[in-house]
């Protein structure tokens, strides 16, 4: 009001009276145009600073407001976390004490591991000395005692087939200087070439006697159970082999694959001078002489594959100019007659008294052998009686000559035939029955045509 009444005129009673300022003219041009503008202006500008004053105190009231809820939110997730971590504290010194736990523990199951361990060494030790040679030596003589039965089934099965198909090897007596002939069913063998060895030996001969090679040596591979890398197809003169299309599937890769292992009929007596195996390129020789070397060829292989299963494991080969027949027939041979080991241990036995020992300190001939050493000649002589067989009472059996000649001398046939009937009454038919039925493969019962059944 003291404001107001300085706004007043002096002397105006109507805005004096109604106690209200600027009622008339005069007064509203004094005080708000006239004098009374400096002091309006002075207002303003007071209240103006008391409003800015007021609203930033209010402002820092808010601020300050704000920052102590953010000051009591801190305070907050503070305890909580202190809480957190007293409770991880807690946590943490159980597991301490839970690891000391486990730790010792630990330190005594090692320790009662350790006395363990040492007491099963000592035993083992024990077992080692005591019961393990025993064992061994036990079971070291049942396999000598298989071994030594399954060599007698060998020789007895091989004896057998010899009978059915004799297979010798000449030249090998003491004295004897002929070179080494090898006859099947008293035919003789090629010694590694494609030619007929006898100029009066016909082709048919040769064929048959490949025919009768290739049946022995499949027998032989069924019965002592030696790798045979062929598969054949035995018609007498008429013998065909192939290669297997895989281990299991006993068909050729394809039909132009099987190899005919005869000359055939119109084949001349020498076909040539070359020894197998010939190029694949030559071109100058026939077609069908190129299939007979790949058949020699292959059949070949199959027999030193055989030879070396049975003599690599024994440290020992045959000599290397020998055939493969050669050798086929001396381990038939000694087979038959004894066991190949204790043929071939007697061997280096006697070559380790002569003093025959290799450089490495190995006998010629032995299980422990590292490498194979070529036996000469002379170590493989077989003795004179080595077709005859002997029985307990020290009597020699001489067998007669068991086949017939070949078809293609049918009147030899006719007369052996006749001969054999006019003395024994068709008693070599009954043998030949018995000694089939022992040498072939199968059950008896199969065999019954034989027979007559």
């Amino acid at each position: 009001m003291a404001s107001d009444a300085r706004l007043r005129p002096r002397g105006c009673e109507l805005c004096s009276a109604t106690h209200r300022p600027f009622l008339c003219a005069d007064c509203v041009n004094g005080g708000v145009l006239g004098d009374g503008k400096a002091a309006l202006l002075a207002l303003i500008r007071r209240r103006d600073e008391l409003l800015g004053r007021l609203r930033e105190k209010m402002e820092r009231q808010e601020a300050q407001q704000q920052q102590e809820a953010k000051r009591q939110l801190h305070l907050l997730e503070l305890r909580h976390v202190s809480k957190r971590a007293t409770s991880a504290e807690q946590r943490l010194k159980r597991v301490k004490s839970a690891v000391v736990v486990l730790r010792n523990s630990s330190d005594a199951r090692q320790v009662h591991l350790d006395k363990a361990s040492t007491q099963l060494l000592e035993k083992r030790k024990e077992k080692l000395h005591r019961y393990f040679p025993t064992h061994a030596r036990v079971t070291q003589l049942t396999f000598s005692c298989l071994q030594s039965s399954l060599e007698e089934e060998w020789c007895a099965k091989v004896r057998q087939l010899l009978e059915v198909l004799p297979f010798r090897i000449n030249a090998l007596r003491s004295g004897s200087k002929a070179p080494i002939q090898v006859t099947v069913c008293n035919l003789q063998l090629p010694n590694g070439r494609l030619t007929v060895v006898d100029p009066k030996q016909k082709p048919e001969t040769l064929d048959a006697a490949l025919g009768y090679a290739l049946l022995l040596l499949d027998l032989l591979g069924l019965y002592i159970g030696g790798p045979v890398i062929h598969q054949s197809n035995f018609k007498g003169s008429y013998s065909s082999i192939w290669r297997r299309r895989t281990f299991w599937d006993c068909r050729p890769v394809s039909t132009g694959d099987v190899l005919p292992l005869h000359l055939g009929r119109n084949a001349p007596t020498q076909l040539s001078s070359s020894t197998w195996p010939s190029s694949s390129g030559d071109q100058c020789l026939p077609h069908r002489q190129r299939q007979v070397e790949a058949a020699m060829h292959l059949l070949h292989r199959s027999i030193g594959a055989f030879a070396s299963d049975q003599l690599g494991p024994l440290g020992a080969k045959l000599p290397e100019g020998w055939s493969p027949f050669a050798s086929l027939a001396w381990i038939c041979s000694k087979v038959a007659r004894d066991s190949l080991r204790g043929a071939l241990q007697q061997l280096g036995a006697l070559a380790a008294a002569d003093g025959k020992v290799g450089g490495d300190g190995n006998h010629v001939v032995g299980e422990d052998a590292q490498t194979s050493t070529s036996l000469d000649t002379t170590q493989l002589l077989l003795p004179d009686d080595d077709d005859e067989q002997v029985d307990a009472d020290g009597w020699c059996c001489i067998r007669g000559n068991f086949l017939p000649p070949p078809p293609s001398k049918p009147d030899d046939v006719e007369h052996w035939a006749k001969a054999m009937l006019s003395e024994n009454r068709g008693g070599w038919q009954q043998a030949l029955r018995v000694n089939l039925l022992r040498a072939l493969p199968g059950a008896p019962g199969a065999w019954r045509a034989l027979n007559g059944g």
